[in-house]
């Protein structure tokens, strides 16, 4: 009789225990979801069980997926050759790194800017693709634009797309890539006109400020928009970002290089100052607009153009601050006729001229 009674003792509590377990794992399960810290007693020596929360939505790219998608990048290194003997002569060191090229065409032409060639003799100056360098062939810098085409023995090449610098607004969303492979987001702050004095109407001085640390040989490195079409090429690194030159200015000089190895653009023979950047003591401007291209003198032997005109409108595009007479030449063929609107002593002025032809191409050595 005691041993029935004994069994029906422990039968009813492993039942009961069993139940208890039973609701806890249950409730463990249905709160799986939820950050409920476990329930430790103060006396228990077994091992803490913690729930952790996982992540169900997949994580996104660190970069658009135009990146991830190609197998090389069109960003190169520029570097000083050393001619060396034997093979470890040849070796190219981080420290011959000088700057940044970006691949222009599939047969070895590359471009950069300027700032990226400073103290490099064309001569010595090499170029990083696929683990061999290449001797710089030829250089030739665009004195419009301060843009260098770079020609090589390189094939293979993958072909960018240049952004028109119409499209290129500030608070836009970029990529720069400082470095080959090496991406970073970032944005346009600024589109500006360069703070210059008198200036040559050949000459384009708009820039972008992009955002972007200061990074060492940076310069001419490449801006990307989402969609990988090339919105810049890096210039200088500033207190607040990084300088940058229109990519748009490398297409209206290109196919000129191709061709003839000799840039040629539209020109009106005028010397001005920007208003945008001007400024004058007492607000006194001597009737000045704000805006436009004042013109300082006249080189051509054209008379349309007279010294203290001021060009407010080039055919239909506002010389607004934010971009400049020489830009807007940039689009045009030597030869062509313009209607330019202006004020001539305060009165609105309007008049057709046809452009010059002005050689902007030098030879770096």
């Amino acid at each position: 009789m005691n041993m029935l009674r004994t069994s029906s003792v422990v039968v009813a509590t492993s039942f009961v225990l069993g139940a208890v377990g039973g609701g806890v794992a249950g409730w463990v399960v249905a709160n799986r979801d939820q950050a409920v810290p476990p329930i430790v007693s103060s006396t228990s020596t077994a091992p803490v069980t913690q729930v952790i929360q996982v992540e169900r939505e997949i994580a996104r790219p660190k970069y658009p997926g135009v990146f991830s998608a190609r197998t090389i990048s069109p960003v190169a290194s520029l570097v000083k050759r050393v001619n060396g003997k034997t093979l470890d002569d040849r070796l190219v060191h981080r420290e011959q790194v000088v700057g940044q090229v970006i691949a222009l065409t599939a047969d070895g032409w590359f471009g950069t800017s300027l700032s990226a060639m400073s103290g490099l003799r064309a001569a010595d100056a090499g170029v990083i693709w696929n683990g061999q360098v290449y001797p710089v062939l030829s250089a030739t810098r665009d004195q419009a634009t301060d843009l260098v085409f770079l020609k090589t023995e390189a094939q293979g090449l993958p072909v960018v797309r240049f952004v028109s610098a119409r499209d290129t607004t500030t608070g836009m969303n970029v990529w720069m890539e400082a470095f080959p492979k090496r991406f970073s987001a970032e944005m346009i702050r600024d589109a500006y006109i360069l703070p210059v004095q008198t200036v040559s109407s050949e000459r384009a001085t708009r820039r972008f400020l992009v955002s972007g640390e200061p990074v060492s040989h940076g310069s001419g490195g490449a801006i990307w928009s989402e969609t990988g079409g090339l919105v810049g090429v890096m210039e200088w690194s500033t207190a607040d970002g990084w300088r940058v030159i229109p990519a748009s200015h490398f297409s209206s000089a290109l196919s000129a290089v191709l061709s003839k190895q000799k840039i040629t653009h539209a020109s009106l023979g005028i010397q001005t100052i920007d208003l945008s950047v001007l400024a004058v003591e007492n607000s006194d401007r001597n009737n000045l607009p704000s805006l436009g291209a004042w013109v300082k003198t006249v080189s051509s032997a054209s008379s349309t153009i007279r010294e203290g005109d001021v060009i407010e409108r080039l055919e239909r595009d506002i010389l607004d601050g934010g971009t400049d007479l020489g830009e807007r030449l940039l689009e045009y063929l030597p030869g062509t006729t313009v209607t330019i609107h202006g004020l001539r002593k305060g009165v609105a002025w309007q008049r057709s001229v046809t452009l010059g032809s002005v050689i902007t191409s030098e030879k770096l050595k």
